[in-house]
């Protein structure tokens, strides 16, 4: 609700500028770039995790709107078949759409993307590229500073902001997360386990896995997260970071880096709420 009430704030400002302005088109568009150049540069840290928060929420938005439209093909694919292997066995009655009200758009997770954008992409990675920019400084940089500079920067944030996106979505999840799915052989030792217990009298006690807490819960989905897309999504991060940071760090301003990296947020950003909502 809070990333929302900004966006709202946000475009109403647009609108008034907008507005307020003779020519809309062009003097509207520059007074609106003037207006976040001087905030960028007397305000630099709040400036961009407004920026990012609100990227950050746009990102999500679209996803959101993907895996809604998503589900309902799938959706309606499922009736569809189930028409076609049911209209000789059911009564027509059976196959009236269901009553259950379609999915929405979640601004609880809204929110938190919110804060995550604000803190991480906004206030993090200033701190981060303040660091950066006194290793490799933008003066005298070469192809191999360059090449040095962006490899160092995909080194340590690829693996440590992914698995930490992946971290924040876990658990700060609405709904509860089911527990991890055992493999086929847990559970078929784990019958048989149950079965001799119950053969020689024993009392059906509660195995360690299902006295987890909900917190030993998301530890254990965690885990299973970060094996399964970890992984692949380094390895996008690194093919896509390269390409937008290459350019960043040698024709960016350092003053206009983090915004610049916002906005490449918006495009990653997408991609990673995909995959770190997917399945849970």
């Amino acid at each position: 609700m809070m990333g929302m009430v900004s966006i709202k704030k946000l475009l109403l400002f647009f609108a008034a500028l907008w507005l307020s302005s003779p020519q809309p088109t062009a003097a509207a568009g520059a007074n609106l770039i003037a207006l976040y150049k001087s905030s960028l540069v007397a305000h630099p840290l709040r400036t961009n995790m407004g920026t990012a928060a609100v990227l950050c929420v746009v990102s999500d938005s679209i996803t959101q709107f993907i895996e809604r439209e998503v589900a309902k093909k799938k959706a309606a694919e499922a009736r569809a078949v189930s028409t076609t292997t049911t209209t000789t066995t059911m009564p027509l009655s059976s196959l009236a759409p269901s009553s259950s009200p379609p999915l929405r758009h979640s601004f609880y997770r809204s929110g938190t993307m919110f804060v995550y954008g604000a803190f991480v992409f906004g206030a993090f990675v200033s701190y981060w590229f303040k660091i950066l920019n006194k290793l490799f400084p933008l003066q005298g940089m070469t192809i191999t500073r360059l090449l040095a500079k962006v490899g160092f920067n995909q080194l340590f944030m690829s693996p440590f902001l992914n698995a930490l996106f992946y971290t924040w979505v876990v658990f700060t999840r609405e709904t509860p997360l089911p527990l991890p799915s055992s493999s086929s052989s847990s559970s078929s030792s784990s019958s048989s386990s149950s079965s001799s217990s119950r053969s020689s009298g024993g009392g059906g006690a509660h195995t360690p896995q299902q006295q987890r807490t909900p917190f030993q819960n998301k530890l254990a989905i965690l885990a299973k997260k970060l094996q399964k897309d970890l992984p692949s999504t380094i390895l996008r991060s690194c093919i896509y970071w390269t390409i937008v940071n290459m350019a960043n760090f040698s024709v960016v301003p350092i003053e206009y880096q983090v915004f610049t990296t916002n906005f490449g947020f918006l495009v990653w950003t997408c991609f990673l709420s995909w995959v770190g909502f997917r399945g849970l």
